[in-house]
């Protein structure tokens, strides 16, 4: 066999590694509707990253964007929504009801806690 035949092969097993590699680096983050916010109050993650958002607290409750690019809509107790983030997703949110109530994702490295 040519040795120039396993060029595209050596490529293709490349680059379909590669793509393993990148789907496989996505995070998962949860974060919960508590009564007085969100816990964790700040997410650090990567553009790519997926959050659920968690209904913890006793009433129907929904969260969105200070930019309004997206909202979880009317969430029941238990209920979730799940929100990939990218380098558009708005970073800061709150309860909708009460903006007080606020949390934040990051693209910064998380702070290291000793």
């Amino acid at each position: 066999m040519e040795p120039f035949m396993f060029k595209p092969v050596i490529f293709s097993l490349a680059a379909f590694a590669a793509s393993l590699a990148t789907s496989a680096s996505a995070a998962e983050h949860e974060i919960l509707f508590v009564e007085g916010g969100f816990f964790p109050a700040v997410t650090y993650l990567a553009a790519g990253d997926v959050v659920t958002f968690t209904n913890l607290t006793d009433s129907t409750v929904e969260a969105e964007a200070g930019d309004e690019s997206w909202q979880t809509g009317q969430l029941n107790v238990n209920a979730t929504y799940t929100l990939t983030v990218t380098a558009a997703t708005g970073l800061a949110f709150a309860y909708a009801t009460d903006p007080e109530k606020s949390g934040a994702l990051s693209f910064d490295p998380a702070p290291i806690n000793n």
